[in-house]
């Protein structure tokens, strides 16, 4: 990033010393007197041409400052989450969370290497165990794993310019060797909220993110690879309403095997979930 700014700069740099020679070589030549066999020619000093190069020079500098901060505030990013498991408790197996800042969702735990599937990330990962929680109303016929964290925006609210603030979700996922039958597939869901559906519990029914959050987005794969050595990214990203408060970032892995679904995964795994606030061009 560093490196593309200052290549910007020199391009900036460079586009303003040609223009300022440019002009000023324009007014010399236009001062010259006409050519003359009686004597040489000599450079003859305008004021008021000299007065409108200097303004359009300052133009020219004034124009390049601001194209520069421009090119600048576009990579401004807030780092609002890098998750890689290595510390902290292991998500609760209660289902959607009531308060920020903690991991919880269905039944999961904190591993490390295992089944030959290393982190993606430092020591440790998740491994999904089931697609239901304790207390679940519903368990029969769940074929996802999910895992919820909720972000509080609220301290980052003076960082939001309308229609200019997009916020990206990833996160890496892998899985053991299966079955060729069998398929899986995973998911990244970013969900916009007021404070008062997170305040008065809301979150926690059934159909709520569906009806009440201001704004939603959903990348999914499909289907996860067989192979452990490798591990598959999914990204997904939301330009976020000027009313936004709180974040909900849903991450699951689903069974998908026709004719056979199971609450219990052999063995897939989540790693490095990084979730960012980035300042973009706001839509026309």
């Amino acid at each position: 990033m560093a490196a593309s700014f200052v290549n910007e700069q020199a391009i900036i740099s460079h586009l303003r010393d040609e223009s300022i020679v440019s002009i000023l070589n324009a007014d010399l030549i236009s001062t010259l007197p006409p050519k003359s066999t009686c004597e040489p020619h000599r450079l003859q000093w305008n004021p008021l041409r000299a007065a409108t190069a200097a303004g359009i020079v300052f133009g020219v500098l004034c124009t390049s400052v601001v194209f520069g901060f421009t090119l600048s505030g576009l990579r401004n990013t807030i780092t609002l989450l890098h998750e890689s498991f290595e510390s902290g408790p292991a998500p609760l197996g209660v289902g959607r969370p009531d308060k920020a800042d903690v991991w919880s969702g269905d039944y999961s735990e904190i591993v490390g290497e295992q089944q030959s599937v290393k982190p993606e990330s430092g020591l440790r990962m998740l491994r999904f165990l089931r697609a239901d929680y304790e207390g679940k109303p519903k368990p029969e016929g769940s074929y996802a794993g999910d895992l919820y964290r909720l972000i509080d925006l609220r301290p980052y609210g003076h960082e939001f310019t309308h229609g200019s603030t997009v916020v990206q979700a990833s996160a890496g996922f892998n899985s053991a060797y299966f079955p060729e039958r069998e398929r899986y597939a995973c998911a990244v869901r970013v969900y916009a909220l007021c404070a008062e559906m997170v305040m008065s519990g809301a979150l926690l029914n059934g159909d709520s993110l569906r009806d009440g959050a201001l704004a939603t987005a959903s990348k999914a794969m499909p289907q996860l690879d067989r192979d452990p050595r490798y591990w598959q990214r999914v990204e997904s990203e939301l330009r976020l309403p000027a009313v936004v408060e709180f974040l909900l970032i849903h991450v699951s892995v689903s069974n998908l095997t026709k004719d056979e679904v199971k609450d219990a995964f052999r063995g897939h795994y989540l790693d490095d979930v990084r979730v960012s606030l980035i300042q973009r061009s706001p839509l026309p």
